[in-house]
């Protein structure tokens, strides 16, 4: 078969500010290669923060820049959910340190509908970008499909709070 290509340009300037971020792009087990585009030469993608070198394919996943501010990286994805394939939604969100994390999902009108809490020794409360290890599957702590409409989640640290909005729509 016919091999087919997509070439994604990243530029970090010498200069930048910019040092926690995420780029992975949703594709199968060692299709995607990080090259330079100066020498055509394959390069090695390293971690200084957790002591690891990747060497060869990238793994898959979802693109995305991440800001290390909690209040800046909280969010959810897919936003909205509920149909086409989409029956679930992930909260990423970034921890500068270890912490007990509770997140909370209301009503406009300030109901509670999911409470989710974690220790800073479990996996949602470690340090580090959180990307899949919380989600929602629209439902309330009774197991009740929420309706269609607009929530509110707020995340809770040691360190702060932050809030994004989430749309359901089945």
């Amino acid at each position: 078969s016919e091999m087919q290509s997509i070439e994604f340009l990243v530029s970090i300037a010498t200069q930048t500010e910019a040092t926690h971020f995420l780029l992975s792009i949703d594709s199968p087990q060692d299709d995607i290669r990080a090259i330079d585009v100066g020498s055509n030469e394959q390069v090695d993608i390293r971690d200084d923060s957790l002591g690891f070198k990747i060497t060869g394919a990238l793994g898959a996943g979802v693109v995305g820049i991440i800001d290390p501010e909690l209040e800046a990286s909280f969010l959810n994805y897919p936003n909205p959910f509920g149909q086409n394939g989409r029956p679930t939604t992930f909260f990423r969100y970034n921890l500068e340190q270890a912490s007990n994390v509770t997140l909370r999902i209301y009503t406009l009108l300030g109901e509670l509908v999911k409470s989710y809490q974690f220790d800073a020794t479990d996996p949602q409360g470690l340090v580090g970008v959180h990307s899949d290890e919380i989600l929602w599957d629209g439902t309330n702590e009774s197991g009740q499909g929420v309706l269609n409409g607009v929530y509110v989640a707020v995340l809770i640290t040691d360190s702060g709070k932050a809030m994004t909005k989430i749309a359901i729509a089945r």
